[in-house]
């Protein structure tokens, strides 16, 4: 439960990230990654904050640096790996898709879709008419308890719903990235690894 309200909570932040300060950790980061012996907690710290991929590794870096044109490949990164692993950088240093892209996962993201756009649907329905009761009953000075609380409970339904169609969305756009990502990567790269 604390992942998922983790990945929620990420997801909401970065659709307010700011785009000048992720230039400058770019900036930052293609310093410090072109010095020699530089620190590799530091190097993965702005690429963190460049690419808002918070669980980067430093192996996984040096293989997207290792590209013939790394910028590019640090870009098409970033639509990846952000709240699933669909691409798995292997031991030869190859880029595969995993599991997490396949049928399996699409059929759930599907089903989720369509059980919480069903809901907020009808939530948005309930709750336009929970507020024409209400002001109806303004005019009345007869709102209850009771149609406050179905208008609160509609209101929390649309917006949970909406959160999570939300998050499906930033799934099927990882899924929908990892195969342009994976044949671009296992095209450009480079064959050996220069650890600095």
């Amino acid at each position: 439960m604390s992942e998922l309200i983790n990945t929620l909570l990420s997801l909401i932040s970065s659709n307010f990230f700011n785009k000048k300060s992720e230039n400058e950790a770019l900036e930052k980061f293609l310093v410090i990654f072109s010095q020699p012996n530089h620190d590799p907690r530091l190097v993965e710290y702005y690429f963190a904050l460049a690419t808002r991929h918070r669980y980067a590794k430093y192996h996984e870096i040096l293989l997207i640096m290792n590209t013939r044109y790394p910028l590019a490949t640090i870009w098409m990164y970033k639509s990846i790996n952000r709240i699933q692993s669909v691409v798995l950088f292997r031991d030869d240093g190859m880029a595969e898709i995993t599991s997490q892209a396949g049928w399996r996962a699409k059929s759930s993201l599907l089903v989720i879709d369509i059980f919480f756009a069903t809901t907020f649907l009808l939530c948005t329905m309930w709750g336009a008419n929970d507020i024409s009761v209400i002001y109806n009953a303004i005019g009345h000075s007869e709102i209850t308890y009771s149609m406050l609380c179905n208008a609160i409970g509609s209101g929390i339904g649309a917006m949970v719903s909406f959160l999570i169609l939300s998050m499906t969305a930033y799934g099927w756009w990882e899924i929908i990235n990892a195969r342009p990502f994976v044949d671009y990567y296992n095209s450009h790269r480079n064959n050996t690894i220069d650890t600095n």
